[in-house]
């Protein structure tokens, strides 16, 4: 069922829709409008099973060699890392967000997974274990944009460069080992 809404702030209109399709996927959408320009768009698409990734239900096209290859370099890649103390979970097991600013188009994404760490680092793979959503931002000043993570080379010791190279390509070995020490505060 989906569901629709509009909410006035200060000079702006925020649009925001919620949809579930047949083929188990989650889309919501939000518009910030002002003078009947829209400003701001974020999206996000996650399957509402967590055994599912977004890779599974044939939405590779959110993969982040496709944004990379339609958007180059990124500015910058931020990390950041949660360990769920809800039942279910298998002990080391953390949630990260890879989140990927591409400054020049005012677009911001956000890929996240479930990883298990093992020992000191926590190996993120986005290509070959897929993702299980991804959130969007586009414009100047997003309304309520990611929060601020670890940077790329503090997280990792990889660079942008070697990141970039990495990833372009789809090359399912390529993977982030994260120091754990570097994401905790």
């Amino acid at each position: 069922m989906p569901i629709d809404f509009m909410v006035p702030e200060n000079n702006k209109k925020v649009y925001s829709t919620i949809r579930g399709f047949e083929i188990g996927l989650g889309l919501s959408s939000q518009l910030i409008v002002q003078d009947d320009i829209v400003q701001d768009v974020k999206v996000g698409v996650e399957p509402p099973d967590n055994s599912l990734s977004l890779h599974a239900n044939g939405l590779s096209g959110y993969s982040i060699e496709n944004f990379l290859k339609r958007y180059g370099s990124p500015s910058a890649v931020e990390f950041h890392i949660d360990y769920p103390h809800e039942s279910g979970f298998p002990p080391g097991t953390a949630w990260y967000d890879m989140t990927v600013y591409f400054e020049s188009s005012n677009v911001i994404v956000q890929f996240y997974n479930a990883v298990t760490k093992e020992g000191d680092l926590i190996k993120a793979c986005p290509i070959k274990n897929g993702f299980k959503g991804v959130r969007i931002w586009t414009g100047k000043t997003p309304r309520n944009p990611p929060f601020k993570g670890i940077p790329l080379e503090t997280a990792s010791k990889i660079s942008l460069d070697e990141y970039y190279d990495s990833f372009i390509e789809g090359n399912e070995n390529s993977c982030i080992e994260l120091e754990t020490k570097a994401l905790l505060p």
